[in-house]
């Protein structure tokens, strides 16, 4: 929702343009599209979000990263990364290592290709039990629409539900009191899909979503859970994962 990140969308004619030419070469949406929605559903610093209908009918979430926000936000970490280099021995925290890892993970967020082979891991991971056995996922992930991704845009699945972030305000517009006995049965099956979602991820593949924000935790219709924007991620090591186990259970 543009009014919580204060960013103003870009227009629907810069979308358009960006969209025809990262997917159809020039050529008009049309091609591709029975429908677009010019009102972007989510704008953010990186991209903009916008619903659309393919030529097969089905219905998905079109993700356009604005122009010219790489060189920007590359040049800012790099700043960032000489600044704490220079005053590496006056700071109490090695905050060029840091910014490092900050840089690194930016650098994949910007690249929707990435983000589209790290959607379909997470898919894997939360569709896995821990012990590599395929087992019915606790939270839905949208995938990628083969052969509709770019660096600059990515097609997938359209989520319909209402983030976290929002379910306060869309139950109380239903007539629904938070804290009925079924609003926290709601929550305590959501608290429980996640933990099922996340012990998957950590502890099978180690393939990790690193964003579940409550912008992108979604309840769809029935109740059932949704995590989107799988563009901040994480491969984490055997070793590290071990010594959690190890927390864990002693």
């Amino acid at each position: 929702n543009p009014s919580l990140t204060g960013l103003e969308p870009m227009p629907f004619e810069l979308v358009e343009a960006i969209v025809k030419q990262e997917l159809l070469e020039g050529e008009p949406l049309s091609d591709l599209f029975l429908e677009f929605d010019r009102d972007c559903l989510g704008a953010a610093s990186i991209a903009q979000v916008h619903r659309a209908v393919l030529a097969d009918g089905r219905e998905v979430a079109v993700k356009v990263q604005r122009p010219n926000v790489v060189p920007m936000l590359l040049g800012d970490v790099a700043n960032l990364k000489s600044f704490s280099l220079k005053l590496r021995d006056k700071l109490p925290v090695d905050y060029y290592t840091v910014f490092s890892e900050l840089g690194r993970a930016l650098e994949y967020e910007l690249d929707f290709l990435h983000e589209a082979q790290a959607a379909e891991k997470v898919v894997a991971a939360v569709s896995h039990t821990t012990s590599g056995i395929a087992a019915p996922p606790s939270i839905k992930v949208p995938l990628p629409i083969k052969g509709l991704a770019s660096t600059r845009v990515m097609v997938m699945e359209y989520i319909k539900g209402t983030p976290l972030s929002k379910l306060k305000e869309e139950m109380e517009r239903r007539g629904l009191d938070a804290n009925s006995p079924e609003s926290k049965l709601l929550g305590r099956r959501l608290l429980k899909a996640l933990t099922e979602a996340y012990a998957r991820m950590i502890f099978g593949s180690g393939f990790v979503h690193g964003d579940p924000h409550p912008g992108n935790i979604f309840i769809m219709e029935g109740g059932a859970p949704a995590l989107i924007d799988c563009g901040q991620v994480k491969q984490l090591p055997t070793s590290f994962r071990k010594k959690l186990a190890e927390s864990v259970v002693t």
